[in-house]
């Protein structure tokens, strides 16, 4: 039997130097298309504002995660429902590169920062989301 997907070094070389600690994290309140448009980031009227991930842990093979709290923003008005996480090449603008769903939809009042704690934005190189034409 053939071992699919990139070996352990060549999935971290990938990751790696696609995910920094200067890439940014942006929430939406829509479900993004397969091409990444659609994702609706709230306005920047309510507080909202992309935060950089920061230090990167890759202490586990095939996969990096955020090795600091991620503070997202302070709300300076209730958001609404947050169901979709991007990450970003730049702080404004543009299209995410990597979109996923998070895990529980975050509900943001006026006056409270949303968080993404320690190791819970994890990606990885899945095997069996490769597929080869």
């Amino acid at each position: 039997m053939a071992t699919n997907g990139f070996s352990p070094e060549r999935a971290m070389s990938i990751l790696t130097s696609n995910i920094r600690a200067t890439t940014y994290v942006g929430l939406s309140i829509t479900t993004p298309a397969a091409d990444r448009s659609n994702f609706t980031e709230p306005a920047a009227s309510t507080g909202y504002a992309r935060a950089q991930i920061g230090t990167i842990n890759t202490s586990k093979s095939g996969q990096v995660a955020n090795d600091e709290i991620i503070f997202c923003f302070e709300a300076t008005a209730a958001v609404g429902q947050l169901t979709y996480l991007g990450l970003f090449d730049t702080k404004t603008g543009g299209k995410p590169f990597f979109t996923a769903e998070l895990t529980s939809p975050i509900s943001v009042a006026a006056n409270t920062v949303p968080l993404i704690r320690r190791n819970q934005l994890v990606v990885a190189l899945d095997k069996d989301a490769i597929e080869a034409y």
